[in-house]
C-alpha cells in the first residue's frame, strides 16, 4: 500500500467517513456485466459439497466481538491454522475460501450464505488467480473483484475491506499466468484511491531479486508453506489492528 493511499484510508477511518463514497470507483460495473462480475455456481466436482461444509462451518462459529473473514480461493482455504490462530485467534478468523473458486463463484458464495450474521469486522480478500488459469481477461478478472468487494460491503456496511493484490505464481517472471495477474493488481490497486478500501501488496516479499518463486515459500509455485503464511500473518498483522479499530 503506498504512502498516500494509506494516509487517505486513515484520514477516512478518523473523519468517520470510510464508507461515504462507491466501492472501486475506477472499476464500474459495465453493460453488459462480463460472466467474472456476476455470482454463479462453479462447475467443479467437490464445488457443492464444499460450499454446504462452508455453510456448516459459518452456523457453527462460535459468538465473538469481533469476527475476522478471509474471502478467497484454495489459498485462503488453506491458510496454516495454528498460524492464523497464533497471530489473529482473538479475532475469531472464519476461512471463506474454496479450492478452485474464482471470482464468479466467491460472488454466488458472498450473496447466497449468511456470512453477514457474523458482523466481521474485517474482510480480507484474495482471489483471482484461478480466473487468469481459466482464461479471464485481466479486465473482466478486476472487474469480478471490484464486485466482491461492492457486495461485501452492501451486505454488511460496518466490514473493513482489505484487499489483497493477486499473488505471483509461477517459478520466476517469464511465467504467463504470473503477467495476467500483475495486470490484474494494476487495476485492483485503484480501489484504494477513495480510501474506501485499504490495498495491500504482498507478492515482492515471497519472490528475490531475479523475481524467482522459491520452493520454500510455494511448493508448486501456487499455493504457499506454513514459512510463506508466517511471513503473510507478519505482514497483514498490523494493518488488520488498525482496520479493527486497535
Amino acid at each position: 500500500m503506498t504512502r498516500t493511499a494509506l494516509a487517505a484510508f486513515a484520514f477516512c477511518l478518523l473523519a468517520g467517513a470510510a464508507w461515504a463514497g462507491p466501492i472501486c470507483p475506477l472499476l464500474p460495473p459495465r453493460a453488459p456485466m462480463p460472466a467474472e462480475g456476476v455470482g454463479a455456481p462453479v462447475p467443479l466436482p467437490n464445488w457443492d459439497r464444499d460450499v454446504a461444509a462452508l455453510r456448516q462451518t459459518l452456523a457453527a462459529a462460535a459468538p465473538a466481538t469481533r469476527h475476522l473473514l478471509l474471502v478467497g480461493d484454495s489459498i485462503t482455504a488453506s491458510w496454516d491454522r495454528p498460524i492464523l490462530q497464533m497471530f489473529f485467534g482473538r479475532y475469531a478468523p472464519v476461512l471463506f475460501g474454496l479450492s478452485g473458486d474464482t471470482t464468479r463463484g466467491t460472488l454466488w458464495r458472498l450473496e447466497h450464505l449468511d456470512w453477514p450474521a457474523l458482523h466481521p469486522s474485517v474482510a480480507v480478500v484474495l482471489i483471482g488467480t484461478n480466473n487468469a488459469a481459466a482464461g479471464s481477461a485481466p479486465a473482466d478478472t478486476a472487474l469480478g473483484i471490484a464486485e466482491i468487494l461492492r457486495t461485501l460491503h452492501a451486505r454488511s456496511p460496518a466490514t473493513k475491506l482489505l484487499l489483497l493484490a493477486l499473488l505471483p505464481r509461477g517459478a520466476d517472471a517469464t511465467d504467463r499466468l504470473r503477467a495476467v495477474n500483475t495486470q490484474v493488481n494494476a487495476l485492483i490497486a485503484g480501489c484504494a484511491a477513495e480510501g474506501q478500501v485499504m490495498y495491500f501488496d504482498f507478492g515482492p516479499k515471497l519472490l528475490d531479486a531475479q523475481g524467482r518463486l522459491d520452493a520454500k515459500l510455494s511448493f508448486d509455485r501456487l499455493h504457499l508453506t506454513p514459512m510463506a503464511y508466517y511471513m503473510l500473518a507478519t505482514a497483514l498483522a498490523p494493518l488488520i489492528t488498525q482496520l479493527a479499530g486497535e
